[in-house]
């Protein structure tokens, strides 16, 4: 999820955002990432493509969030939600990075 700070806005009253999703994109450019929505109001925070499940412990996967189109900010903040099928192996984050441009 994602929440963006404008200069017009009240810093406590932005929502937090859901991207996309893989199923809620069109993979206009061939690149097999989703690059266009669908229907915004169909937006469920899934990564840009889908991502097979690790197979072992300690293997970490490649994930891709993108929001495109949006008003003009000057901050933005990054919620993680993250899932674990077995609770002694929780999910980790390796080498997070968020990007923001014009």
């Amino acid at each position: 999820m994602y929440r963006l700070y404008r200069l017009d806005g009240i810093d406590s009253e932005q929502p937090f955002e859901l991207f996309p999703g893989y199923d809620n994109l069109t993979d206009t450019t061939g690149d097999g990432f989703g690059d266009q929505v669908i229907d915004v109001k169909n937006n469920n925070g899934r990564p840009d493509k889908l991502v097979a499940p690790a197979r072992f412990v300690d293997e970490f996967k490649d994930y891709q969030f993108t929001a495109s189109n949006l008003a003009e900010f000057n901050g933005f903040e990054i919620k993680i939600v993250m899932t674990s099928t077995n609770q002694a192996y929780p999910p980790k984050v390796r080498e997070l990075r968020a990007i923001a441009f014009a």
